[in-house]
């Protein structure tokens, strides 16, 4: 390859990279109750989502760890981000780039086709619960739980030690124990802190082990009260994926299969 050759490449990739910072999409933030601007995904990120895919069949926290930081970095102001925003953009993202038709299902698990522009234009008119950012106490026999809505970059911190621990998991062919790590992993993402009698803990989300010791010693009830603060939270976040078409009720996954436009 000559020297013009390789100016001329590099040229046309600097334009590529020059257009997609100009492109601008603007997605609604349901945390926000606003819309911000995102520059466009790219192939290459269609390619490295797919990837994940692939290469973590038993492991979504490849998939989070990539979204999250895809979000962070498209979005054209720096902005704190919830885990409650992630599904709406990037559905938001995906189908400004690859249209409006899906894959969803109904109540009996059928692959339904269809379109959810009509349904996407409706999401700032899906009003966020008061209070639904705010912290909320649980208690139960002397223990104390702050349970929150994680922002993306817990969500990221965490998410990196499960992918450790379950990849750890598959080569030592502990398969049987992931989906119990994973509701481990998944209880503390929430927890803000722990007061017991005089003592309190503000959960550091960057030690995820010494967080994992002091969930596993929880009562079991204590457990079951998180998981049911933890629905209610998402049930703010199925809204936004979960629609009416002719009267059938359908819903649709927002994973790496969503992002192959097919």
């Amino acid at each position: 390859m000559t020297t013009k050759t390789k100016n001329q490449y590099n040229d046309l990739l600097a334009e590529l990279t020059r257009t997609n910072k100009q492109n601008k999409l603007s997605i609604y933030i349901p945390s926000q109750q606003d819309y911000l601007d995102f520059t466009p995904i790219t192939v290459s990120h269609q390619k490295d989502i797919i990837t994940s895919a692939i290469t973590s069949t038993l492991n979504q926290s490849d998939f989070n760890i990539l979204v999250n930081t895809m979000i962070t970095n498209c979005c054209t102001k720096k902005t704190t981000f919830y885990s409650i925003d992630r599904d709406p953009i990037l559905i938001g993202l995906r189908c400004h780039m690859l249209g409006f038709d899906i894959h969803a299902h109904n109540a009996a698990g059928k692959d339904i086709y269809t379109n959810i522009e009509k349904h996407y234009n409706t999401w700032d008119t899906i009003t966020m619960p008061e209070g639904h950012l705010d912290s909320k106490t649980i208690e139960y026999d002397g223990i104390s739980i702050e349970i929150e809505p994680p922002t993306i970059d817990i969500d990221t911190e965490v998410s990196k030690k499960t992918k450790s621990t379950i990849s750890k998991m598959i080569e030592n062919d502990r398969v049987n124990e992931i989906i119990g790590e994973a509701i481990i992993y998944e209880l503390i993402k929430y927890i803000k802190s722990i007061n017991i009698s005089k003592t309190s803990i503000q959960f550091a989300h960057s030690d995820v082990i010494r967080l994992t010791k002091i969930v596993e010693a929880l009562p079991l009830k204590l457990s079951k009260s998180i998981l049911t603060e933890i629905d209610r939270i998402k049930s703010y976040e199925k809204k936004f994926t979960d629609f009416t078409v002719d009267g059938e009720e359908l819903s649709f996954l927002v994973d790496a299969r969503f992002f192959n436009g097919e």
